[in-house]
């Protein structure tokens, strides 16, 4: 498969697919994203966490946003086309 293609694909699968997610802060969305075996190392704590701390921690950040009525803390806009 050309690079072309292969940039495609994870244009599609993959970035669009997140994008949409988090502009809308749909949590099971963006999780499902992830790979259960995914571990996430950094942030701001500096420490590892598993698959299921970072389900809980995006859907908390996720309410939290939402209960605020806030846009997203990015500047992805879900509707756009790109």
């Amino acid at each position: 498969m050309a690079a072309v293609e292969l940039l495609r694909d994870v244009n599609h699968d993959v970035w669009h697919a997140f994008r949409r997610a988090y502009g809308d802060l749909d949590t099971a969305a963006f999780i499902a994203l992830c790979t259960p075996d995914l571990i996430r190392a950094g942030g701001p704590t500096r420490n590892a966490i598993t698959f299921e701390e970072y389900a809980t921690q995006t859907g908390e950040w996720f309410a939290v946003l939402t209960e605020r009525a806030t846009e997203s803390p990015s500047t992805f806009d879900s509707s756009s086309g790109s």
